[in-house]
């Protein structure tokens, strides 16, 4: 992401993925979360990615996830790659 000319990138995510839909649904709906939170720019785009990928790992179009999950999801990966799921 850039921002006022700085880029910042998000973590890498492994984990199982579901043939499903509305994962940049998720991410988009994150983005305008944390503007609305005043998330500085890096935790922004970390929770937007980790929001995605939560969706990506449940089934149909809605992101049931809760504020606290992502965060969790945020906490457990921290940029190393760890499957941040526990279904």
């Amino acid at each position: 992401m850039n921002y006022q000319g700085q880029f910042y990138e998000s973590p890498i995510y492994d984990v199982e993925v579901l043939p499903e839909v509305a994962g940049g649904d998720a991410f988009g709906a994150a983005i305008v979360h944390g503007i609305g939170h005043n998330f500085n720019p890096q935790y922004q785009l970390d929770y937007a990615m980790a929001a995605a990928v939560l969706k990506l790992t449940i089934p149909g179009d809605f992101n049931l996830s809760s504020d606290a999950e992502i965060k969790a999801a945020m906490i457990s990966n921290n940029g190393k790659g760890k499957n941040p799921v526990n279904r």
